[in-house]
């Protein structure tokens, strides 16, 4: 059996990602809220600021707790409380080689069958037409990704937005497009809506 939390450290901690310990749930940035929901909150400040990033590349297992969700705990993809892994390179990002190396972890060090995995990625909205095609391009020339389990997105499914998202104003807030993947658990588990299609909230797909 695969230690996860060994395996992943090890391996941002060999390509020379710096290990960063968890936050605390109830973040001194953020008083008075349990509001660690995702793996990076407490990075936040830094990002704005990267004159004072703790590290330029860090790795680490971020505890959560998902409130906002609490009414779907019980199925097969929400938790109320959990631990979600990150690496995060916030100078000379090159998401080519993330995307990558996120590959490898999964096909490579947890032996996962690359036709069990399926991607979405942003394909609407304002960013540019580089934006949208650098990450396909990068899908596409995987070793053993499957053309056909990419699947394009739009700003509601794969525009990551930062607490209540991008507004157009003077005021943006951080957003930007992301690429999702999922696991495919086989037809069997499919529901009525298209069985083909990450993107349907179907209990066929598992984002991983």
């Amino acid at each position: 059996m695969i230690d996860l939390r060994k395996a992943w450290f090890d391996y941002y901690k060999n390509k020379g990602f710096k290990k960063v310990q968890s936050a605390p749930l109830a973040h001194p940035i953020f008083p008075l809220s349990f509001n660690m929901s995702a793996g990076l909150i407490q990075l936040d400040p830094k990002i704005r600021n990267t004159k004072k990033v703790m590290a330029q590349k860090g790795v680490l297992i971020q505890k959560c707790f998902r409130y906002f969700d609490i009414d779907k705990v019980g199925d097969d993809t929400h938790l109320s409380f959990f631990e979600m892994t990150g690496a995060f390179e916030l100078i000379d990002y090159d998401r080519t080689k993330t995307v990558n190396d996120l590959w490898h972890f999964y096909t490579t060090l947890l032996n996962i069958d690359p036709k069990k995995i399926w991607v979405t990625a942003f394909s609407k909205g304002f960013v540019s037409d580089k934006e949208i095609e650098l990450p396909i391009n990068i899908l596409q020339n995987l070793n053993s990704f499957v053309g056909n389990r990419l699947i394009m997105g739009n700003s509601e499914t794969n525009l990551w937005k930062q607490g209540g998202g991008a507004v157009f104003t003077d005021n943006l807030r951080l957003c930007g497009p992301q690429v999702e993947f999922f696991y495919d658990l086989g037809e069997k588990n499919c529901c009525k809506t298209n069985s083909h299609n990450p993107l349907n909230n179907c209990g066929r797909f598992i984002e991983i």
